[in-house]
């Protein structure tokens, strides 16, 4: 069983991965407006901390679930293809899928996540993908998206030195099952948090 600070201190130090979001069309702004409430009520020079993507990597696509479930605007296919093309283009490493109201119906972002999936086998790349509903079903979408982008921005640094460690265990003969200590002081299997590895 391993304990670590990578996902921590990736987070701290700002050395993650060139994160994009793809998001509801009319949504790119939400890591960026965040909460009204201010840390430093009475400090006029208080500035929010700057979005761990920038605006320019955060592409919007037309779909469009209600707070029920049910689909308004069905996925554009068009859209979500044409958003691989841009976030190659930038070098990006990793991708977060967060649409509006998808913690009640996830359908899109599992459809949107399937089209880049192909894209990319037909590019010859391998991009990890965040679906913000496998992160949290967080009802709000600041906290969902923020939540999946800090996993997407950690995802790669942490899947390496994972690899690293099973890889040196191996060597050395270890056959046993190689646990990872998670931020809720429980454990799991080092393939699980080579994915969801915000909570380790």
């Amino acid at each position: 069983m391993h304990g670590q600070t990578v996902v921590i201190n990736t987070i701290v130090t700002r050395s993650g991965a060139k994160v994009d979001l793809i998001t509801t069309r009319g949504s790119r702004d939400i890591l960026e407006i965040g909460r009204a409430n201010r840390r430093d009520l009475f400090n006029l020079k208080y500035r929010k901390p700057e979005p761990f993507v920038p605006r320019y990597l955060r592409l919007e696509v037309r779909e469009r679930i209600l707070y029920d479930g049910r689909i308004l605007t069905p996925i554009n296919e068009d859209d979500v293809r044409n958003a691989i093309n841009e976030l190659i283009n930038h070098g990006v490493e990793s991708i977060v899928i967060g649409f509006i109201n998808s913690y009640v119906n996830p359908e899109h972002e599992i459809k949107a996540a399937k089209i880049i999936e192909e894209e990319l086998r037909k590019l010859g790349r391998d991009i990890p993908i965040t679906l913000s509903h496998e992160i949290t079903r967080e009802w709000r979408e600041y906290e969902r998206f923020n939540t999946a982008v800090l996993n997407a921005y950690v995802l790669p640094r942490v899947k390496k030195y994972i690899e690293v460690l099973e890889q040196t265990f191996k060597d050395m003969g270890f056959k046993g099952t190689f646990y990872m200590m998670l931020s809720n002081a429980g454990m799991a299997t080092a393939p699980y948090v080579k994915t969801s590895n915000i909570y380790s």
